[in-house]
């Protein structure tokens, strides 16, 4: 690529009321002129046909507009502005950079774009940053979520500013515990303050217990506890053999009702049997009774025959 420069025969006095009109052109059409009405182009300048040599011999206009225009056009930026709270997405603070190459920079853990303000920089043809303010501000993230309690209004954002405070409610199946707070604030370390337990497990009552049996409470009678239900030796069960605490509505009540114990005919059966003696027991008696009877009547021959011998 191959240029010329094009320049008036006018000396500093027609430099300094701005009549000059030295242009240096560049292959492609691309003009640069100074100070012309057209404004110049950028382009890569390789070669000028002109002797410098002898523009220096004596004091010429030109040789001050020709090294402005290269430094314009080989300009260099430097690093890229420094951020507080913000860093450039490929790291290059200390690089150095053309006119019209930019700069995107990216948020420090913890700092968000919540306004959606500029977040990049270019190099202008004067070797100067374009402006860029500072973007990026402490944010807490939306609160993890309670077991027991919930935002009020059910609103939740992605991130809130530094002071920012929340009111929490308590869940269905719970009642608040008076005296208690209900709030958590956003703190300078960009984290929540803890919230405080203010609520508490509505209570189902006792469940009762059917008769002929019992009820077995495994942990307490509030929302959420389950128990079970047992019947006595020769009854059976009738329902269902446990329930659960659990919400309807606003309130909360046992899911099952109350199950029945009724005698069962199997027990019954076996206790029967066990109470009144059997065919097998009668017969054992008779069996028993003739052995007795017939060792009995062997006692009393024998009695009797050593007591006739003995008379003789």
């Amino acid at each position: 690529m191959k240029g010329r420069a094009n320049g008036g025969k006018k000396g500093k006095k027609d430099l300094a009321e701005g009549r000059s009109n030295i242009s240096f052109f560049i292959s492609g059409d691309s003009m640069f002129s100074y100070p012309g009405s057209t404004p110049y182009s950028h382009g890569i300048l390789e070669s000028i046909e002109f002797d410098i040599s002898s523009m220096m011999s004596s004091w010429d206009p030109r040789v001050f507009v020709l090294f402005s225009l290269l430094y314009g056009v080989k300009g260099d930026c430097g690093p890229p502005p420094k951020l507080k709270n913000a860093v450039p997405i490929d790291g290059s603070l200390t690089e150095s950079f053309r006119p019209l190459q930019s700069v995107i920079y990216k948020c420090l853990e913890g700092f968000y774009n919540i306004d959606g303000k500029v977040d990049v920089t270019t190099c202008l043809s004067d070797s100067t940053w374009s402006p860029i303010e500072e973007f990026c501000d402490p944010r807490c993230r939306k609160p993890k979520s309670s077991k027991f309690a919930e935002l009020k209004g059910g609103e939740r954002k992605h991130f809130y500013r530094i002071g920012t405070t929340l009111t929490y409610i308590c869940r269905p199946g719970y009642n608040s515990i008076p005296g208690i707070s209900q709030l958590i604030t956003c703190l300078e370390s960009r984290t929540w303050s803890a919230l405080p337990v203010f609520c508490e497990r509505k209570s189902c009552g006792h469940p009762g217990k059917p008769k002929y049996g019992d009820v077995v409470i495994l942990t307490d009678l509030l929302y959420t506890a389950k128990v079970t239900f047992t019947c006595e030796k020769g009854y059976k069960l009738i329902g269902s053999p446990s329930t659960k605490c659990v919400l309807k509505g606003d309130r909360v009540e046992w899911e099952a009702k109350l199950p029945q114990c009724q005698r069962s005919t199997e027990g019954t059966t076996e206790e029967t049997v066990k109470k009144k003696p059997g065919v097998k027991n009668i017969a054992a008696i008779i069996v028993g009774l003739s052995l007795g009877a017939l060792i009995l009547a062997i006692v009393i021959i024998l009695a009797l025959f050593f007591l006739l011998k003995h008379l003789r």
